[in-house]
């Protein structure tokens, strides 16, 4: 019931900013966002029959708004994709269970029954998916018919990658993992087309790949956009749900374990980040909502809850709490492989777990090691996640500290200029061979002031855990390679459960250093870089991103001779 739990403090948190006609406003857009009125009539639909029948009427509010802005398609921000299945679920949950008045169903069915696929728009991508799911509930229902879904699923059936993973433009992680659970919840609704005996051998492969991918810590994989919002390990529940009870039919009882335990690890990932109204954070930090940190240009805190809260629903509705816990994969570990499509190399030692990145976006990400991530620590320390060279998310500016003596690079937030008063800053000399900060009390963060090096055309340094170099005054670092500026090979030396060995080498499109190689060696409690390059330079460094601040959260930094330590 961990799923419901989690929600119902989210259901309850928005239900005070309902307004009298059910619509949903968000506390610091002041306007109804995309989808989150009908992903709130789910939540509080399942709220009320589960522990709380005084959320009915708000539900029901919420549904009647929303399923009337659907058979007019004008939905908020042209959002209808994304309307009609969970209104559909929350349909159901009226219905059989006798919520309502059978009279009001009757009217809905009439309603259901004047819907236009010319609603849905941006079908080329998982906006398609997502339509396509909500239209075979309806005609589950006997509202509509197959052909626009299943030219949707011949169209979207190519999209995938030999690991079952989904190919959204541009590739991002977060959009692999949402589509698919649409589809999976198509298959596990009865979906059957020429297409099916396909679509479920992609499936399976991709569920069975994003064991792999998540973290020790439950996280979802780093990568594009809309990483790191809460969502992400959401989304990931549902998947791991449908699939335990899968391998339980099939009488595989050791890998539903897996899953099933993926699912919950999934899940605490998740419930560090509730704020104390209810609400999660909905992007992985504790700075305060209005700040928009970390927030993608379409990150709102109702519509990106709600949707959380909608899949904690799902997860909660799939989960077969009979089915026993196993180890999961990624607590095992013994792996490293690529995903040469979302370019990206996995590794995992005995539950000490690295993601790489082998071709950056620019706008959220940077090519080297980008996450570490291993069962106990802070996710936030890892690091967790590359610094991008031009991020188009809501980001504050972060300052380089260069320490001359043992060649280490480290970034530091700090906050927006308009907002920083210059005795908050902490001026740190460049030749100290000891750089130490001290914690602060969460009301007096420590800052740093120092100009930055070697700033590229955006005007910010792209960071993740690799090698930089200068020749004849020319500063340039791996990080900052991007797309096809950068490609990399795999080649595994061994694998064993408690140690990996592997080779990484980069071509990039440098006239300084056209290959930089990295051969790891990572065991349970180390991971060993010994990272070379195939030219001659005047100074090589290595670049370190170090968490400062998270908005709740400080730490300690120091450089100390050859060693450091945060």
């Amino acid at each position: 019931s961990s799923g419901i739990n989690a929600e119902y403090g989210i259901v309850k948190f928005f239900k005070n900013y309902q307004q009298d006609d059910g619509r949903i406003i968000d506390p610091y857009a002041n306007e109804e966002i995309q989808y989150s009125t009908p992903t709130y009539s789910l939540d509080s639909a399942l709220v009320a029959l589960d522990s709380d029948p005084t959320f009915l009427k708000s539900s029901v509010l919420a549904f009647e708004i929303s399923l009337q802005d659907l058979v007019n398609g004008q939905c908020p921000q042209s959002h209808c994709n994304f309307y009609t299945l969970p209104l559909v679920l929350a349909f159901e949950v009226y219905k059989n269970n006798s919520l309502v008045p059978q009279q009001q169903i009757e009217d809905w069915e009439q309603s259901w029954r004047k819907i236009n696929t010319d609603c849905y728009i941006n079908l080329e991508g998982n906006w398609g998916i997502v339509a396509a799911a909500g239209e075979y509930l309806r005609y589950l229902h006997g509202w509509t018919n197959l052909t626009w879904v299943n030219a949707q699923i011949e169209y979207h059936i190519t999209k995938f990658s030999p690991e079952g993973l989904y190919l959204d433009p541009n590739t991002p992680m977060a959009y692999d993992i949402f589509p698919r659970h649409y589809l999976d919840i198509m298959l596990l609704r009865g979906y059957l087309s020429i297409y099916t005996p396909d679509l479920e051998l992609i499936l399976k492969r991709g569920a069975l790949t994003s064991l792999f991918i998540q973290s020790p810590l439950g996280e979802w994989g780093d990568g594009g956009r809309s990483s790191q919002h809460q969502w992400n390990e959401a989304v990931e529940s549902v998947i791991y749900e449908l699939y335990a009870n899968r391998y339980k039919a099939q009488g595989d009882l050791q890998l539903a374990g897996a899953f099933k335990r993926a699912a919950h690890l999934s899940l605490q990932s998740i419930t560090r980040w509730f704020q104390e109204g209810g609400d999660l954070y909905i992007v992985k930090n504790h700075f305060d909502p209005s700040l928009r940190f970390g927030y993608e240009v379409y990150s709102f805190l109702s519509q990106y809850n709600l949707l959380a809260a909608s899949m904690l629903s799902m997860s909660y509705i799939f989960a077969d709490d009979s089915i026993v816990e196993r180890y999961s994969f990624t607590e095992i570990g013994g792996y490293v492989f690529m995903l040469q499509l979302h370019h990206k190399i996995f590794a995992n030692s005995d539950g000490l777990y690295l993601e790489i990145e082998t071709s950056a976006d620019p706008h959220y990400d940077s090519a080297g090691l980008i996450r570490i991530h291993k069962k106990g620590m802070d996710s936030l320390a890892g690091p967790t996640a590359g610094v991008a060279s031009n991020p188009i998310f809501k980001t504050i500016q972060h300052n380089f500290i260069e320490s001359v003596d043992t060649e280490i690079y480290g970034f530091f937030l700090s906050k927006p200029e308009n907002e920083l008063n210059q005795e908050e800053f902490v001026v740190l000399e460049s030749e100290s061979d000891k750089l130490e900060l001290e914690e602060k009390e969460e009301s007096e963060p420590v800052q740093i002031l120092e100009e930055k090096k070697d700033v590229h055309e955006s005007g910010q340094v792209p960071i993740s855990l690799g090698l930089g170099w200068t020749k004849n005054g020319v500063s340039e670092t791996l990080s900052q390679f991007t797309l096809l500026n950068v490609n990399a090979t795999l080649e595994v030396i061994n694998v064993t459960q408690s140690r990996l060995d592997f080779r990484v080498k980069y071509n990039i499109s440098s006239n300084i250093v056209p290959q930089v190689t990295e051969v790891y060696s990572v065991t349970a409690t180390s991971i060993s870089v010994n990272s070379s390059i195939d030219s001659a330079v005047d100074q090589l460094v290595v670049i370190f991103p170090a968490f400062n601040i998270d908005g709740k959260y400080n730490s300690t930094f120091v450089i100390n001779d050859e060693n450091s330590s945060a």
